[in-house]
């Protein structure tokens, strides 16, 4: 291939002797500059890889999750943003083809906080200035009712962190109760007197009613247990069950109640700073 200048210089020929591309200043914007426009965001791509600084990284089966800053300038601070080849979190908006700018790095925890429950994997590095931050976010996470904890271990946190994780069991009352109902019998017992004198002989009154007694017995055979709430309203007794929805109406007299609160039992996380 040869390169020459044809007259005076309107043609140029770049791909071979008989191929001639006419108008030079035209051929320098179409394809020349393209090229060395390319070249110049390539460049300043490396550069920005080089200037990344990563502020956080979680690792996961499917890759790793980072926080990464970029510096913008002598006091401008710096960009925040995530960094994934984790496959799970494109499915969750934070690929990096959706990739949002964040003035600071909790903002962009925040949203990997929101969208990803990050807690269950493996915490590998966290900047020092924001271990802090991330770990009131896990606090937060593992006293959560809602949320299913069952496999965690904090020693792989504890490390990466700089604390010591302390987990606490007590028992709360639920608002319902443990209620056992039994069923209730009545007996009477008269006592009476024999009367000896004559008048009493004379009327044909042999006895007199001294005293009654009621005796009360717990009678098995209607007898439930149950959970739920217990209201008393006059001489009725009403039942409620965990939705609230009336189950039984009993009559007072009738029936005997014994009810424990429930208690359920709940863990509550905290940390030091160690």
């Amino acid at each position: 291939m040869r390169t020459r200048y044809v007259g005076n210089g309107d043609y140029l020929s770049v791909f071979g002797e008989g191929y001639l591309i006419s108008n030079y200043d035209a051929f320098w914007r179409s394809l020349v500059l393209p090229l060395l426009q390319i070249k110049n965001i390539n460049s300043k791509l490396i550069e920005m890889e080089n200037q990344k600084e990563t502020r956080l990284c979680i690792l996961a089966e499917g890759g790793s999750i980072k926080i990464c800053s970029i510096h913008k300038g002598h006091q401008q601070g710096y960009d925040y943003f995530l960094e994934t080849s984790e496959e799970d979190l494109f499915d969750s908006g934070l690929g990096n083809e959706s990739r949002e700018i964040h003035e600071s790095f909790y903002g962009a925890f925040d949203q990997l906080n929101d969208k990803y429950p990050w807690h269950q994997l493996q915490l590998d590095f966290v900047d020092e200035d924001f271990a802090e931050y991330v770990a009131d976010a896990l606090v937060e996470k593992l006293n959560d009712i809602f949320l299913m904890l069952d496999h965690f271990q904090p020693e792989d946190f504890e490390k990466v962190l700089g604390i010591k994780m302390t987990k606490k069991t007590f028992k709360v009352k639920t608002g319902f109760f443990d209620i056992e109902v039994k069923g209730l019998s009545k007996e009477t017992t008269y006592h009476y007197r024999e009367f000896h004198d004559e008048y009493a002989q004379e009327i044909g009154q042999k006895f007199n009613l001294e005293s009654t007694i009621e005796t009360i017995t717990n009678y098995h055979g209607d007898s439930f247990d149950f959970t739920g709430t217990i209201e008393v309203s006059g001489n009725t007794v009403i039942l409620k069950n965990s939705s609230l929805e009336i189950t039984h109406v009993l009559p007072s007299d009738k029936y005997y109640f014994f009810a424990n609160p429930e208690l359920s039992e709940e863990t509550s996380w905290s940390y030091e700073l160690v």
